[in-house]
C-alpha cells in the first residue's frame, strides 16, 4: 500500500512538473519602444521628439515641461504606437508634462489630457484595420500627476491608436506601456501549424488554418444554410434546421433584380406585427442536418415560447470564453409602414442576465445594434446608419471572445467592439433563437413590416474564415471609420532611459478598463472618473504679470477665455504678459511702437518675443470727438482699434 502511495506521489510530481513546463506566465513589465515605434500627427514646437515617453519625476531637466502636446492647429491629433512584437498590454500609464511632480493635488491650471478613444489592430490582421476598444476613457484629471489605466484582461495587439477627446487647456501627456510578449499567454506548444499566440489560449493562424489552436482547415468548417424553403403546418423548413412559426409570417419568393446586388432570388420570410401582436420564427432544430458540434451545444431551462426546451444546435448558442466564435449573414428588407425598434434575430444577447446574441434596427433613430453576451462579458456595437425602405440590405455580424464583435452592411465595415465589458453578475439564462422578434413585448407604437432572407451561419469569426480562404455569403471586412484619415507624420525616437517606478511624492491614480473607474491611491481626495463626450473649448494658459524689468521674471499663470490669446509686450514701464482678445492683440502688434509685441495661442507661449514694430502709437483725431460725446469707445472693439488705440491701451 505504501508503495502505491509513493507511486501516486511520484505521478503527481511529474504531472505538476509537466504543467509548470507547458504553461507560461505573462509578467507585466515596461515595454521598450525603439526608434520609430511611436508616431504622432503633430507636436507643439515647445516640445522635443521623444518627450512623449514616461520619465521619473525626480529626474533633472533644464526645462519646466517635458512631454507631448499636439500643434495648436492640429484639429485631429492622434498617437500611434507600433509595438515591436505582438504584445499583451496590461496597462497604460499617463503622466502630466511638468518635470517635478507637484505636491499639490490641484492641477487645474496645467495642460493635460483628460479623456481619449482607444483603437487597435487585431492580432494576425495583416491589413492594419483599426477596431475600437472603447471611447472616452479616462487618462488624467486635476487631482493626479500620474494615472495607470489597467485592462481587466490583456489587450493583445501590435498597433495601438490613442485619439485625444477632451483636455484641460491642451491634450498634453507622457506615457508608458506595461505588458508582455503575447506568446506568454499560451501554454508551450499550444499553437499549431505555424500559429502565433494572440490571447489566452488563442492563436493567430497562418494562411489556410483556423480555430483557437490553428488545428482546423477549410474542410473542417461547415456552413449552416438557413435559406427558407417552405412553411407547412406551422413549421418553417431550411436545409439545416427548422423553425416554429408564430403569428403573421408568410413565405414569398423574391426574384433577383438587376439593380439589387444583395438579392439573388432567395425566398424571404415576411413578418407583420401590429399593435403588440407578435410574429416570429423560433428555432427548434428538428429535422436538421447538423448537430452543432461539441463546441457549440448548450443547455439550460427554457425562457422562450410554449415552454419548449431551448434548442441549442446553432453557432450562437452556449457562448463562453473559449468559444470558437461565429459569423452570420442575412438580407433585410424594410417595407413602408415599418415603424420602430425591431429585432432581426435574437437568442438573448440584449436581455438582462442572458447569454446569446442579438441584432436589431430602429427605423425611428436609424440605429443598428449588435449585442453579444457570454456568462461573464458583453460586447455592444451601435451604429447610426440609414437602412432605406424598399431596398434589400446585406448585414453580416461576427464575434469571437478574443477578436470582438463586428458588423458590416452592404460590403462596408460599419462598427466594432474589440473587448467586452464584464458583467456585475453571471448571465447564464438562455432563450431560443428567434427571427423577427427579440423575446420582449412589442410596444403599441412599433409596427413590424419587414422581410428576411438568405440566413447563413459559420462556426468561426469572419477574420478566421478569410485567413483560411473560405468564401461565403458573408461580407468581407473593409477598413472602418477608425482607420486614420491622414498619415501619422512625426516619428518619435526611443527614450534614453525607461522608468519602471513612480517616485514618492507623485500623486498617482489607477483606472481599470473596462469599466472606466478611478481609484485614488495617494491623493488626499477621492475623485470619480467622468467621460465627457465633447471637447471643452477653453483659451490657452498664459503667463500673467505687468511692467516687469525682464521677460519671465514672474511665473504667475492664468487661463484665457475662449477667443483670447497670450500677449507679451513692453512699454516704457516694462514688460507685460496677459490674455487679450485676438483681434485686439493683432491690432496692437501692428500699432505698437515698442521693441516687443507677441501674440500666440499655444501653452505658455508668451515667454519670448519674436517680432517687433516701429509704428507710432497714437489716437486718430476722431477719438477725442467720440469721447466728448460720451460714447464708451474702449468697449467697442472696432472703434478702439481703429481710432483710439493709445487711449484704449491697445498699444
Amino acid at each position: 500500500m505504501a508503495h502505491i502511495s509513493n507511486d501516486l506521489i511520484g505521478s503527481w510530481i511529474v504531472l505538476l512538473g509537466f504543467i509548470a513546463h507547458v504553461t507560461s506566465q505573462c509578467v507585466s513589465n515596461t515595454i521598450t519602444l525603439g526608434y520609430g515605434t511611436v508616431q504622432t500627427t503633430s507636436k507643439d514646437s515647445q516640445y522635443q521628439l521623444g518627450d512623449i515617453f514616461y520619465r521619473e519625476c525626480s529626474a533633472r531637466s533644464d526645462r519646466q515641461y517635458v512631454g507631448w502636446c499636439p500643434d495648436p492647429h492640429d484639429t485631429d491629433p492622434r498617437i500611434q504606437i507600433n509595438f515591436p512584437e505582438v504584445t499583451a498590454l496590461h496597462a497604460i500609464v499617463f503622466q502630466t508634462t511638468f518635470t517635478q511632480c507637484d505636491q499639490t493635488t490641484d492641477y487645474r491650471m496645467k495642460a493635460f489630457l483628460e479623456t481619449f478613444d482607444l483603437d487597435f489592430v487585431l492580432p494576425g490582421d495583416q491589413t492594419g484595420t483599426l477596431v475600437s476598444y472603447a471611447k472616452n476613457l479616462l487618462a488624467l484629471d486635476s487631482h493626479s500627476s500620474e494615472r495607470k489605466a489597467e485592462f481587466a484582461e490583456p489587450l493583445v495587439t501590435k498597433t495601438l491608436l490613442i485619439t485625444p477627446k477632451s483636455h484641460n487647456i491642451y491634450p498634453c501627456f507622457r506615457v508608458k506601456f506595461l505588458g508582455c510578449n503575447a506568446e506568454n499567454l499560451c501554454p508551450q506548444g499550444w499553437c499549431l501549424n505555424g500559429g502565433k499566440c494572440a490571447g489566452n489560449e488563442y492563436c493567430a493562424c497562418a494562411p489556410g488554418f483556423l480555430g483557437n489552436r490553428c488545428n482546423e482547415t477549410a474542410n473542417d468548417v461547415k456552413q449552416y444554410n438557413y435559406d427558407f424553403l417552405e412553411i407547412k403546418d406551422g413549421v418553417l423548413s431550411t436545409p439545416d434546421a427548422s423553425f416554429d412559426v408564430v403569428g403573421d409570417v408568410t413565405l414569398e419568393r423574391t426574384p433577383a433584380r438587376r439593380d439589387d446586388h444583395h438579392n439573388h432570388g432567395h425566398s424571404s420570410c415576411h413578418f407583420n406585427s401590429q399593435q403588440g401582436h407578435h410574429s416570429y420564427c423560433q428555432y427548434n432544430g428538428h429535422n436538421s442536418n447538423h448537430n452543432g458540434g461539441s463546441n457549440h451545444n448548450g443547455g439550460g431551462s427554457s425562457h422562450g415560447s410554449h415552454n419548449n426546451p431551448v434548442s441549442t444546435g446553432h453557432c450562437m448558442s452556449n457562448l463562453h470564453n473559449n468559444h470558437h466564435g461565429f459569423t452570420t449573414s442575412l438580407n433585410a428588407h424594410f417595407h413602408h409602414g415599418h415603424h420602430g425598434h425591431c429585432h432581426l434575430y435574437s437568442n438573448g444577447g440584449h436581455l438582462h442576465q442572458h447569454q446569446g446574441a442579438s441584432l436589431s434596427y430602429n427605423t425611428q433613430t436609424n440605429q443598428l445594434e449588435f449585442h453579444v453576451s457570454t456568462p461573464t462579458r458583453k460586447w455592444t456595437v451601435q451604429i447610426q446608419i440609414n437602412l432605406n425602405f424598399g431596398v434589400t440590405h446585406q448585414i453580416s455580424t461576427s464575434w469571437h471572445p478574443q477578436t470582438g464583435a463586428h458588423v458590416t452592411v452592404n460590403n462596408n465595415h460599419v462598427g466594432s467592439c474589440g473587448l467586452g465589458r464584464p458583467h456585475a453578475t453571471p448571465h447564464n439564462q438562455v432563450v431560443d433563437l428567434r427571427l423577427g422578434d427579440g423575446h420582449i413585448n412589442i410596444a403599441v407604437n412599433v409596427n413590424i413590416n419587414m422581410s428576411l432572407s438568405a440566413l447563413n451561419m459559420f462556426p468561426a469569426p469572419t477574420c478566421q474564415l478569410q485567413q483560411a480562404g473560405i468564401s461565403g455569403p458573408y461580407t468581407l471586412a473593409a477598413p472602418p471609420a477608425t482607420q486614420p484619415t491622414q498619415p501619422i507624420m512625426t516619428t518619435t525616437p526611443a527614450p534614453a532611459t525607461t522608468a519602471t517606478t513612480t517616485t514618492a511624492g507623485a500623486t498617482t491614480q489607477t483606472t481599470t478598463l473596462p469599466p472606466v473607474t478611478a481609484t485614488t491611491t495617494h491623493a488626499p481626495t477621492t475623485s470619480t472618473a467622468t467621460t465627457p463626450t465633447t471637447t471643452v473649448l477653453k483659451g490657452p494658459a498664459c503667463y500673467e504679470y505687468s511692467w516687469q524689468p525682464s521677460i519671465g521674471s514672474v511665473q504667475t499663470q492664468t487661463r484665457c477665455a475662449p477667443g483670447e490669446v497670450c500677449v507679451l509686450y513692453n512699454d516704457p514701464k516694462g514688460y507685460t504678459a496677459k490674455c487679450m482678445k485676438k483681434d485686439l492683440c493683432d491690432a496692437g502688434k501692428t500699432l505698437a511702437p515698442g521693441s516687443c509685441w507677441e501674440c500666440c495661442d499655444s501653452y505658455l507661449c508668451n515667454d519670448h518675443c519674436s517680432a517687433s514694430s516701429t509704428a507710432t502709437c497714437a489716437d486718430k483725431p476722431a477719438c477725442q470727438t467720440m469721447i466728448a460725446t460720451g460714447y464708451d469707445v474702449c468697449s467697442d472693439t472696432k472703434m478702439a482699434v481703429d481710432i483710439c488705440s493709445k487711449t484704449c491701451k491697445i498699444c
